[in-house]
């Protein structure tokens, strides 16, 4: 079977991991700490890292200042741990539409959702920078979530220094594989706000603390990750205009902004067909189709598509084809053949 999602681990990972292993370090040490200094000297900002990215995004809202009670305008084409983090909180989201194929961002859409909210989530989707909402102006904290686009460039920006927060997913399927893995880019105040807040441990006050503790393990494999993530983005940029080479005209392909670099953690394609029919027969090939997002948050509230066209119909007829570092060229040009055949 050909993976959907594949991480590159290879003898550096697997040395750093058992040199952490050896150290009897195993939790928030030497390695957290530098990584933290590497994806700060990347970012130019601070950086705290985390157990996961859903406590990023959960500790990164608290930092900007959502509390009970607030509305927050989140793009309903995203993972659920959005909505997740705004629940523990008791934040109430207030949806907007994506742009097509469920990538970027619907201008309208996010603008009366944000005009009715104190906060607003701006989400590069598939790795694709959402360069039209971090480049205007905001009256209202942004919470930037990059967990899956961590080396996308705005502008010969990177992606992570455009939000009031910025949160990162290491998680296994993510451009940097760290296992359980997250971090938050901010200002010294409110990074300095989420150390103080991220494990209880060693705590002498009543300050409510969540466990979200920051691993060595994790931290030495996001180190090598990330000193590996250029040839990463290389890797797959490659396999995307392959992709793009061989399918144009086939089906619908992704648009990526002007003055913007994807990363390509997804490659979507968009065709007539019913996502389910595609990925059922493509498992019968050995080949792993993904969903892109499974279910977009205004299903999962029951909330018609009708408000959400661009979304509804991604969700409907939006496939995610394998692409990842180590894809070989005769396993792509079977996903290449089985989509033109099968289209």
């Amino acid at each position: 079977m050909i993976p959907h999602s594949k991480p590159s681990i290879g003898e550096r990972e697997v040395d750093a991991v058992i040199r952490t292993v050896r150290s009897g370090v195993l939790s928030n040490g030497i390695e957290t700490s530098s990584f933290e200094n590497d994806l700060r000297d990347r970012l130019e900002r601070d950086v705290a890292c985390l157990s996961s990215g859903t406590a990023a995004l959960h500790l990164g809202l608290l930092a900007a200042g959502v509390k009970s009670g607030s509305r927050v305008a989140i793009p309903t084409h995203s993972c659920p741990s959005v909505l997740y983090a705004l629940h523990y909180i008791g934040a109430v989201p207030v949806l907007f539409d994506s742009g097509a194929m469920g990538i970027g961002s619907d201008p309208v859409s996010m603008e009366k959702a944000a005009e009715r909210s104190e906060a607003v989530v701006i989400v590069h989707q598939y790795g694709v920078p959402d360069s039209a909402a971090v480049s205007r102006d905001w009256a209202i904290p942004v919470i930037e979530d990059c967990a899956t686009a961590i080396g996308a460039m705005v502008s010969g920006k990177p992606v992570g220094t455009f939000g009031t927060v910025s949160v990162f997913s290491f998680y296994a399927t993510k451009m940097m594989a760290a296992g359980e893995c997250g971090a938050v880019a901010s200002d010294s105040d409110k990074i300095q706000w989420i150390r103080h807040h991220r494990t209880p441990r060693g705590a002498d006050d009543v300050d409510t603390r969540f466990p979200y503790g920051p691993s060595d393990l994790s931290a030495a494999l996001a180190r090598i990750q990330l000193a590996r993530l250029e040839d990463f983005i290389a890797a797959r940029t490659k396999s995307a205009e392959r992709y793009t080479e061989h399918l144009q005209g086939v089906c619908r392909l992704p648009v990526i902004p002007e003055r913007s670099r994807s990363v390509w953690h997804r490659y979507i394609v968009e065709t007539d067909r019913s996502r389910e029919a595609i990925i059922q027969a493509a498992a019968r090939e050995g080949i792993q189709i993904g969903f892109g997002v499974r279910t977009p948050i205004h299903r999962l509230l029951n909330i018609k598509g009708a408000e959400f066209p661009n979304s509804d119909y991604a969700y409907r007829f939006s496939i995610s084809l394998p692409i990842y570092p180590d894809l070989t060229l005769e396993d792509q040009d079977r996903i290449i053949s089985f989509i033109r055949d099968f289209i």
